[in-house]
């Protein structure tokens, strides 16, 4: 393989290699394009960040010295209303959008350069389960040394619920993709 063109579009590099098989005496080309290393890296890293910048914010919503979301200040109105008319909800609904980004983050900053995105999604996933995993079990039980609070059986299902789901959607957006 070697590189013919170099050229840019939509502000992602791309290099075009040519490969050549010859079978009974005709050449057969074709021609791949393959993603620049460092795009599929950066998108990894902003989709982690933004698990880190949520993860911080669940902690902060967890550890309030108040259950209800409305004397949260930084927390908008309706979506705080939102969260205190169902409290259940209000565990599983953020660990939704972590388990997303970090299955999708982890994916693609663990992907071997020349494996199957599936093998990437695998670790992802379980990633994903690890972190989230820490993040629930530290926001439940880092309740219990605040005053007026407590760790509760029933959060952990809803946030194990929550994970369970952004996975779930994760996966199958992964799969969506990788048919069409």
């Amino acid at each position: 393989m070697r590189p013919i063109d170099q050229s840019r579009s939509c502000g992602i590099p791309r290099v075009a290699t040519v490969t050549r098989s010859f079978h009974f005496f005709k050449s057969n080309s074709r021609v791949h394009e393959t993603k620049d290393a460092g795009y599929s890296k950066g998108r990894a890293l902003v989709f982690l960040a933004l698990s880190a910048l949520l993860i911080g914010l669940i902690l902060a919503a967890s550890w309030a010295s108040d259950s209800r979301m409305t004397e949260l200040r930084w927390v908008p109105r309706w979506l705080a209303m939102l969260a205190d008319r169902e409290p259940n909800s209000r565990t599983a609904i953020p660990f939704i959008p972590l388990a997303f980004l970090l299955a999708h983050g982890f994916a693609m900053l663990f992907r071997p350069a020349r494996s199957s995105a599936r093998r990437g999604l695998r670790w992802g996933l379980l990633g994903s389960v690890i972190v989230c995993g820490f993040s629930l079990s530290l926001s439940e039980f880092g309740q219990i040394f605040i005053p007026g609070r407590t760790a509760d059986l029933m959060d952990l299902l809803w946030g194990s619920f929550g994970i369970v789901v952004g996975i779930g959607i994760a996966w199958g957006t992964s799969h969506l993709k990788a048919k069409l």
